[in-house]
């Protein structure tokens, strides 16, 4: 009927142009008008519903909140009306907010103006209240055409299920991860203090070697080093034993305390200037270095103090801005997914991120429009770069510095000190572009010290300069860096000082060409090209090419070359100067060159310019093997060949093991080289002693304890419940990567030497929180504390015992006098020393557990009565399940 009253309006729009075509009109109406039934001819099924809408109203009733499939409420009162065939006026129903903000698991923050915030892992969007309906029977209340527009939901009426369902698009939708980690918080737990003083590791290593197979006398050389801990900071020891049997030969290496804190670091013994000394000798002193307003770089240096890296921050701080549309999200995320920061666009359209730091130089901005996470955002590039000695604007650095030189001597352990020498230095962040620091030094003569660091924003420009003057201007030192990139595939950089200059243009002609010119100390022109190449073959089969090549030419050095081809179980590797030349090909029998594991053949060849009689064709077998030490090197490396040379020819071998806990071993044999033919043998022994703990070979890598610290955790079945490690216990690390989380961080992900005599965990000194998941509680045991809060120092581990006390548990049914099982009965065993409840209900059955239980005596009741059987007596000799039945007067 709606089209033919549609159809005639559209006659009637042409027809009333003119009288005549209007009396066709007229006659046309009548006719249709008498050739639609009247009302009474409509079957009454037609008619009905029509009548139903127009006068249904809505009530209140409940219903289901469906997602999707799933079932989150199974009666949540809404209004609305349906005629038991299909939802009437859908759209207008209205759902209680809290009903919608449960079922989406939507967050609420209540923002400044009254407006709202919610937030899902597929929409963040704000809202003003008063938008909503406020029923006087639900309360504040959602349109169902709100939540359809608002939050993009897709909401229908399942009349079979008779449930709302809600078909949010972000269901599937994998939620990127935080980049900021949680504040270490070790407020309440118990504290455990590192040792005040220990001695911590000895490591040496040491070299045996003989250049006469005839001759039974070897030569030895070693050096010898000592770690530890005293009043807060690390304590380092090392002597050069240049002739092992020889102590006249022996030589101070190092000798250096090193106190490092969040605000202040003491340097006092052998160390690296803080200025660029003109001199070779080896400076001894006490240098203090104060930071203000910043924590300095957590990537410390391992061989001990680096007054560079103790006054770069963490963090550079940046602000990034731009211009979005309002509503719009937008992320801050690192190019791993992680999100650093996010912010809802404002009426004003612009975005800002403060304290964005530059340090870490993979970030994006990605710009969802209306707040939608489930649409492909708009992704923006941010490129942010820092120069080395930067600071954050408004904070600063105080360097002092008094010490002496030492030059070596031959055949004396001290060594002669002399020429006083000392420095004060001072850096501000002046602005977020730009660093000065002055100061002065005295390093032979007195100097002036300057210094800027200039990084412009918006601009790929970073600018070094540190300057020694002296003021008579006689004399003058400087070190420089400068770089400018101003696209992603052209670079100009500048490194020089006093004495060496270098500079060199790079251009990445093609993804996989990158060409170079450059000039070294100004007289010497080098031009050079890398060229890189990768790609599957055969996937299926597992054969992939790969070619890396690298091409220079100097006017001084002459060419040099390196080259590395890999293809299937084939790999080329090739390098060589004006002066030497190494090639090796090898092939893999058990892996493939892109694992290099496994037994190899190998063909090589040697060459020196200074005689071409003594260049070396080696062929022979070599073994490496899968499983990997501690350190990361291969646990076996073994290798057996032949040389050949026009002088003639010869075996060689070389094992490397680290099959000793702490140990490394090499021995080698070589019978002609390219440098000689004499027969040379040749053996490495570097064992590295712990003495924290028990005593025991371990840590190849103890001297970067010197600027970090550790953890040595060591859990025990505690037998006889002192809460002590005594002789007899036994430490469990079986399951130490389930048990253990730090700082929030399973063990799994974390640097760590699990042994038979400990947990070591290498960390930053500072505080640290542990804690125990139950999912590693060695069997039929538990913990007398869950949390743990440690504090570590350079030099040493702090030590973490863990007691675990045996734990049992009584298991049994309830039954009255008849026999029959009591479901609900409330059972309780209360130790006579603790006077502890422990609690178990009966289920269904009458079966009760009573778990927990340790070293003590219960008492037993069920329902606050005591039971008539003796009292539950545990020891270190009881069965962990203990099976006791009661029975009670129901």
């Amino acid at each position: 009927m709606m089209i033919i009253w549609s159809k005639l309006n559209r006659c009637r729009n042409v027809c009333c142009e003119n009288n005549l075509v209007s009396i066709s009109y007229l006659l046309l109406v009548a006719a249709v008008f008498l050739a639609v039934p009247t009302r009474a001819e409509v079957p009454a099924s037609e008619v009905q519903p029509i009548a139903k809408r127009k006068s249904a109203k809505f009530t209140v009733f409940p219903v289901g909140i469906n997602i999707k499939q799933r079932n989150v409420d199974s009666s949540a009162l809404i209004k609305g009306a349906e005629n038991g065939s299909t939802a009437i006026a859908l759209k207008q129903w209205l759902i209680p907010f809290d009903t919608v903000v449960k079922a989406l698991n939507l967050k609420v923050t209540t923002l400044e103006g009254g407006k709202l915030e919610l937030r899902s892992p597929g929409i963040v969007t704000r809202i003003n209240p008063q938008i909503l309906t406020t029923d006087p029977d639900l309360g504040l209340a959602w349109r169902i055409s709100q939540i359809e527009k608002l939050l993009g939901v897709t909401v229908q009426f399942d009349l079979t299920r008779y449930a709302v369902v809600f078909d949010p698009p972000w269901l599937d939708l994998k939620q990127n991860s935080r980049a900021i980690k949680p504040e270490v918080d070790i407020t309440g737990l118990t504290k455990i203090d590192p040792d005040r003083f220990t001695f911590t590791s000895i490591g040496q290593r040491l070299r045996l070697y003989n250049r006469d197979i005839g001759d039974r006398d070897f030569d030895a050389s070693s050096d010898l080093s000592f770690l530890g801990t005293a009043w807060g900071g690390s304590w380092y020891l090392n002597i050069d034993q240049i002739e092992l049997n020889n102590f006249g030969s022996w030589q101070l290496g190092e000798l250096q305390y090193l106190r490092q804190t969040e605000r202040v670091d003491y340097a006092f013994g052998s160390q690296f200037t803080f200025w660029q000394s003109s001199g070779e000798n080896q400076y001894w002193g006490l240098t203090r270095i104060q930071r203000f307003g910043f924590t300095p770089d957590s990537d410390l240096s391992p061989n001990g103090f680096n007054a560079d890296l103790r006054r770069q921050p963490q963090a550079i701080d940046r602000t990034v801005a731009g211009l979005a549309q309002p509503g719009d999200i937008v992320q801050l995320v690192t190019r791993r997914g992680e999100i650093v920061r996010e912010i809802i666009v404002g009426e004003t359209g612009q975005y800002q991120f403060d304290n964005v730091n530059a340090r870490q130089n993979d970030y994006q901005v990605l710009i969802y429009p209306n707040g939608r996470l489930t649409i492909a955002p708009e992704v923006r590039e941010l490129v942010t770069t820092y120069v080395s000695g930067q600071l954050t604007k408004g904070t600063s650095t105080f360097a002092t510095s008094l010490g002496i030189n030492r030059n070596f001597l031959r055949d004396s352990f001290w060594g002669d000190f002399s020429d006083v020498g000392g420095g004060v230095n001072y850096r501000l962040g002046v602005s977020e572009e730009l660093t000065l620091g002055t100061g002065f030094v005295v390093d032979g003569s007195l100097f002036g010290l300057g210094e800027l660091f200039f990084q412009p924003k918006d601009v790929p420009l970073q600018l070094g300069f540190s300057a020694l003057i002296n003021p008579e201007f006689n004399e003058a030192d400087y070190t420089a860096y400068f770089n400018y990139q101003p696209t992603d595939r052209f670079n100009i950089n500048f490194n020089g000082n006093g004495s060496n200059r270098n500079l060199r243009f790079d251009w990445r002609a093609t993804p996989n060409l990158s060409l170079r010119l450059g000039n070294d100390n100004l007289d010497n022109v080098t031009t050079g090209f890398t060229f890189n190449r990768s790609f599957w073959l055969d996937r299926e089969n597992n054969r992939q090419f790969s070619w890396s090549s690298t091409l220079d030419y100097g006017d001084r050095t002459g060419l040099s070359q390196r080259l590395n081809a890999r293809y299937s179980n084939w790999q080329l590797a090739h390098q060589g100067t004006r002066t030497a030349t190494t090639s090796r090909l090898n092939y893999y029998l058990s892996s493939n060159a892109f694992n290099s594991k496994g037994q190899s053949l190998f063909l090589g060849y040697d060459t020196r310019s200074s005689s071409n009689s003594n260049n070396v064709i080696n062929l022979g077998w070599q073994y490496r093997s899968a499983q990997n030490a501690s350190d990361g090197g291969s646990l076996w490396d073994v290798e057996l060949g032949y040389g050949f040379n026009a002088r003639g020819s010869a075996p060689l071998a070389a094992l490397t093991t680290r099959a000793l806990p702490g140990t490394t071993l090499r021995l080698s044999y070589q019978g002609i080289s390219p440098e000689n033919n004499d027969s040379q043998i040749q053996i490495d022994i570097f064992p590295n002693l712990r003495l924290q703990g028990r005593p025991s070979l371990g840590d190849r890598n103890f001297e970067r304890l010197r600027t970090k610290g550790g953890i040595l955790v060591r859990p025990f079945i505690d037998l006889n419940t002192n809460g002590k490690l005594d002789p007899g216990e036994h430490i469990d690390t079986e399951d130490a990567e389930l048990l253990l989380q730090l700082n929030y961080e399973s063990l799994e992900t974390i640097d760590k030497d699990i042994t038979s005599r400990g947990i070591y965990i290498p960390v930053d000194p500072g505080e640290h929180r542990l804690d125990l998941d139950s999912a590693g509680y060695p069997l039929n045991s538990q913990p007398t504390e869950s949390s743990y809060g440690l504090e570590v120092t350079a030099g040493s581990y702090t030590k973490l015992d863990i007691p675990f006390r045996p734990a049992y548990t009584a298991i049994g049914v309830v039954t009255d006098r008849k026999g029959v099982p009591v479901a609900g009965a409330r059972v309780e065993a209360i130790s006579t020393t603790s006077k502890r409840p422990i609690l178990s209900v009966t289920n269904s059955a009458g079966v009760y557990f009573l778990e927990g239980l340790s070293q003590s005596t219960y008492r037993l009741s069920v329902n606050d009565r005591p039971v008539d059987l003796e009292p539950l007596t545990l020891t270190a000799d009881s069965e962990p399940l203990q099976e006791i039945n009661l029975q009670i007067d129901k």
